[in-house]
């Protein structure tokens, strides 16, 4: 996930840093990462949404699709949520490796 500003906000964020995320979700022009759960980057097709994986879950597709819904309820409570009202959001799982991170699923 390539970014050019990483923001990261509490799931209750206000004020100017909310409006900051809302405005690079809208430019395009960064990376929010959300209560260290969710990494938000803007792209021309709608929202790019990476839950960051607990890899003391274990790994399998029932467990990261459990992961997703998760996170999707957790972005619904989130002051952030308005931000993402009219996108489309593509959900997928990524893990840190060290360097970076890496999309473990769904594996394309």
């Amino acid at each position: 996930m390539e970014s050019f500003e990483n923001l990261h906000i509490k799931w209750d964020e206000t004020g100017r840093r909310l409006k900051l995320a809302e405005s690079i979700l809208t430019d395009g022009n960064g990376t929010i990462i959300v209560g260290n759960t969710v990494i938000l980057l803007s792209r021309d097709s709608g929202i790019e949404c990476a839950v960051i994986h607990s890899s003391h879950k274990g790994e399998s597709a029932e467990i990261f699709r459990d992961e997703i819904e998760e996170s999707r309820k957790f972005l619904c409570r989130s002051s952030i949520c308005t931000a993402l009202e009219r996108r489309e959001l593509d959900w997928m799982v990524v893990a840190d490796t060290g360097k970076g991170w890496c999309k473990v699923w769904p594996i394309s």
